[in-house]
């Protein structure tokens, strides 16, 4: 099911498509929808969302918020997530490379940015997997980039506990976390409730942080 604001390199079956849907107590509405069409690539048919109350804080960081993060305009991108490495392939950990494409539906700032992603998942056993995820926001403003850390870890069978951390470069980012409690209501059906001081689960706002912590849900549903 991917993570919050740090993605796992692992996709649905083929011909599995995927539903999700976040808000957040600031504001933040995001949703998605992706289809599986092998077992190696899984196309982000859409995902779109509003950010709300980002803090602009000046300089570069506060051009970023105004282009790509603001509070008004639906923020619309489309992509995909390819397989690289995987263990059923005699691969030694799971590796994936994402990227997307997009616009911020303004009047004002009908501007774009590519972001890309390359994601490792590594199962460490049954109930453990640890992510390294290194990321980057190309635009015409700046290129903020930075890794992604995170861990899914099994309480129970149907309950995991998802820590993850985002190291950004501070002249055009700002490092943020987020602490998740995923509820696995069946095998393709969950359920979030996190907090986090990221601005938003939608790509460049992994890489920007929040002035105050969000509390927020997000769900998965894979048929």
């Amino acid at each position: 099911s991917g993570g919050i604001t740090v993605n796992t390199a692992i996709i649905p079956p083929s011909g599995t498509s995927q539903i999700t849907g976040n808000i957040d107590s600031s504001g933040n509405i995001f949703g998605s929808i992706g289809h599986s069409f092998s077992n190696v690539f899984q196309l982000d048919i859409i995902n779109l969302g509003y950010f709300k109350n980002v803090p602009n804080n000046g300089g570069e960081q506060g051009r970023l918020v105004d282009a790509y993060a603001n509070d008004t305009g639906l923020k619309t991108r489309v992509g995909g997530k390819f397989i690289l490495l995987s263990p059923l392939r005699n691969g030694p950990f799971w590796s994936a490379a994402r990227f997307s494409v997009g616009r911020n539906q303004d009047e004002d700032s009908q501007q774009g940015y590519l972001f890309g992603e390359l994601i490792n998942t590594f199962e460490i056993n049954n109930k453990l997997a640890l992510n390294i995820n290194p990321k980057i926001a190309w635009s015409g403003i700046s290129t903020p980039k930075g890794v992604g850390i995170s861990a899914n870890l099994k309480i129970f069978d149907n309950l995991e506990v998802i820590p993850e951390f985002n190291y950004a470069d501070s002249k055009n980012g700002d490092s943020n976390g987020t602490l998740a409690l995923r509820w696995l209501y069946n095998e393709s059906s969950t359920m979030d409730i996190y907090i986090s001081s990221a601005s938003g689960i939608q790509d460049i706002g992994q890489l920007l942080k929040s002035n105050s912590l969000r509390l927020g849900t997000r769900f998965s549903i894979s048929y």
